[in-house]
């Protein structure tokens, strides 16, 4: 009985040196798996910003064409937002030929909207709570 227990803990330490060693060997292999993939990684997180500046850059140039649609779809808090998120940045860049237009165009069809929404709120048959998010559109506009 001592002889198969001493067998015992002998295969065991023979055991555990090569799971040791396995152990070794996949954390070797895993280093050197992320090294070769930290540069994918970053090409990818800087891939990723480029596209998050491209759809932002997308969605500035396509205002205009969407708040048209948003007004004409009458759905004005849409337009609004749209407006909203996109007002300060072209301010920032107003100095750029193509943010300017875009600028521009913007605050026109934002005009029309103010005067939509104005004569909305002095139609007496417009319902009482859509007047009231018409106020409500205006005020978020800095309008009177």
């Amino acid at each position: 009985m001592i002889r198969k227990m001493k067998t015992n803990v002998e295969s065991m330490e023979q055991e555990m040196k090569r799971l040791t060693s396995k152990m070794s060997s996949i954390s070797n292999k895993c280093e050197h798996l992320e090294g070769a993939l930290e540069t994918n990684r970053d090409k990818m997180e800087n891939l990723v910003g480029v596209n998050r500046l491209l759809q932002r850059l997308q969605f500035l140039f396509e205002l205009p064409h969407r708040l048209k649609k948003s007004i004409q779809m009458k759905a004005y808090s849409q337009a609004v937002r749209y407006y909203k998120v996109s007002h300060k940045i072209l301010k920032r860049y107003k100095s750029i030929a193509s943010f300017s237009k875009i600028s521009s165009d913007s605050a026109s069809i934002i005009e029309k909207l103010t005067k939509i929404l104005k004569n909305l709120l002095q139609d007496p048959d417009e319902n009482p709570l859509a007047k009231m998010e018409n106020a409500g559109l205006l005020l978020s506009l800095h309008e009177p």
